[in-house]
């Protein structure tokens, strides 16, 4: 049988001529095993054209093209154009936004990055995290990728003076090969039926949906006392984007009040399934959580949760660790995060990843899809 292989931009195809290897091929046979040659790469044609274009604050008609792109070659038809826009067009960080590679005015590529702010010793950081990255298979191995991730990180660090960039991915290979440096101490928490524990909540503890500057402040004052670390900063913008005005998700601030003192506050989010994630949960006295937890957890059977997760947090850093202790002996499991963390600084810019305390807010703001 004679075997054909015809590379087409790292596809290969099999044509088949159904005779014995010993048997000459007449020309004619030959003729027709071109014609199906020609015919794949008419189907499938090389392109040495790529085009590159950056977008953030576009009209939404333009993320409609971009959101084709996903639907059709990611399979995610959830990842519309108003969801595209409103991450990429209304983020108050001016941070961030997708590159995008195209051939012959089709989109063949994307990778995009979302803004965000980290705080140490009270000193904002500017930093972004990478998402969406997604390659049309036809165009697997023309270094799309690392031209992307190229321009991302010029744009951001050169444009946008972030200091690192980071991903959640469980794909880190592509990342290491071009110098991000991984990172696998990631969990998460999960209490699987809150039926089968039974809180009963001090009343002690009241609670208020909405962000305030009480947040922003305690946010401050634990920076300063923990002056190694990286916490995640929040603003009024950046709260109403991510949670309190979010269209797409319900994912709210909580703050809590205990004798009308305001001890903390958490950010919670319920999932497509009706759960419920805890997206971020920070104290001004950790001890406090063994009186705010049965707050919590009581708030969500209201909801009519049956499961709730602290979806990822550094399981190495130790303030996460001192908060965490509580949810551990309420009867939360510890899992493996599926996604390690990479990331990649700047030059001369040191970052400890054991120093990041990473939650479930360094998510984006949608998670529709």
């Amino acid at each position: 049988m004679l075997v054909v292989m015809l590379s087409s931009v790292h596809s290969y195809f099999v044509v088949k001529l159904e005779q014995p290897e010993h048997v000459f091929v007449p020309h004619a046979a030959m003729l027709t095993l071109a014609a199906k040659c020609r015919n794949i790469e008419e189907q499938f044609p090389m392109q040495s054209n790529i085009d590159y274009q950056f977008s953030n604050n576009d009209p939404e008609d333009k993320f409609k093209n971009l959101a084709n792109f996903y639907s059709v070659t990611g399979g995610n038809p959830l990842l519309t154009g108003k969801v595209l826009y409103y991450e990429y067009a209304k983020n108050p960080t001016n941070i961030g936004g997708i590159f995008t590679a195209s051939s012959n005015n089709e989109i063949i590529g994307a990778l995009g990055t979302i803004g965000f702010f980290f705080i140490k010793n009270n000193v904002i950081i500017k930093a972004a995290l990478l998402e969406r990255l997604l390659v049309n298979f036809r165009f697997w191995g023309k270094e799309i990728f690392p031209t992307l991730e190229s321009l991302v990180f010029e744009k951001m660090t050169v444009n946008n003076e972030v200091k690192f960039i980071c991903g959640l991915t469980p794909k880190t290979n592509p990342f290491t090969i071009i110098g991000y440096e991984r990172y696998d101490a990631l969990s998460t928490l999960v209490l699987d039926d809150i039926d089968k524990f039974i809180f009963k909540p001090s009343g002690e503890i009241n609670i208020e949906f909405g962000y305030s500057d009480n947040i922003q402040k305690l946010i401050c004052k634990i920076s300063q006392e923990n002056p190694t670390d990286y916490f995640i900063f929040y603003n009024q913008e950046i709260a109403n984007w991510i949670a309190d005005d979010n269209p797409f998700i319900f994912r709210k601030f909580i703050s809590f009040y205990k004798a009308d003192i305001f001890v903390g506050y958490a950010i919670i989010r319920k999932n497509k399934l009706g759960d419920i994630n805890i997206d971020d949960i920070m104290l001004s006295d950790p001890t406090d959580m063994n009186i705010i937890l049965p707050t919590l957890i009581s708030f969500v059977k209201k909801m009519e949760a049956k499961k709730i997760k602290l979806f990822c947090f550094n399981s190495d850093n130790m303030y996460l660790k001192n908060l965490t202790t509580y949810f551990l002996e309420s009867g939360f499991q510890q899992e493996s995060f599926l996604s390690p963390i990479v990331t990649k600084t700047v030059p001369n810019f040191v970052l400890n990843q054991r120093d990041m305390v990473i939650t479930g807010s360094l998510s984006p703001p949608y998670w529709a899809s």
